[in-house]
């Protein structure tokens, strides 16, 4: 696992990570949660993704709670591409932390789109954001996240005033609502 280290040049880690996915046995002897470099576990969890064997996919909910966002942000894109539904759970649990970044609320919520089968396109997207702003039950938190998400405008913004508590949030992070 040396060869995934990031001081190495990105053609030799994928090299190594394709090699290492044709070999079952070296690959379940490297424990990759005790390995400090996070190139490294992005790399065990590519072979184990690209090797396309279940030992891998039981790998997952470690690295959906791994320390490294790139490192989540490849487990969720893996859930994402394969509808690995059985780790649904996981994404909607992640999907509460509040101080889960904007990347990774975007990456969990298509994720599950995809596993439910709804369309995750940038419009179907911007219409759940405003479902979240637009929701009071929302917290200020999740309603942040989804003021972020959204690029431009959207049509069902300008219905209607925004709630004092949305109103307070936004300018506590430097959003002004109209």
């Amino acid at each position: 696992h040396r060869l995934l280290e990031q001081r190495l040049p990105q053609a030799l880690r994928h090299a190594a990570v394709q090699r290492l996915a044709r070999l079952p046995e070296l690959l379940d002897k490297i424990d990759c949660m005790s390995l400090a470099d996070p190139q490294q576990r992005r790399g065990v969890l590519l072979a184990h993704r690209a090797s396309g064997r279940p030992e891998g996919g039981r790998l997952v909910p470690a690295f959906l709670a791994d320390a490294d966002e790139d490192v989540r942000l490849l487990a969720a894109k893996w859930v994402a591409d394969q509808k690995l539904a059985a780790h649904r759970a996981v994404l909607v649990d992640r999907l509460e932390d509040p101080k889960l970044s904007v990347r990774m609320y975007l990456a969990y919520l298509s994720a599950m789109g995809r596993i439910d089968n709804q369309d995750v396109s940038e419009m179907k997207m911007a219409d759940h954001f405003v479902s979240v702003l637009t929701d009071p039950a929302s917290s200020s938190e999740l309603r942040i996240m989804a003021l972020r998400q959204l690029q431009a405008p959207h049509w069902r913004l300008t219905v209607g005033a925004p709630d004092k508590g949305l109103t307070d949030a936004a300018a506590q992070h430097g959003f002004k609502l109209a």
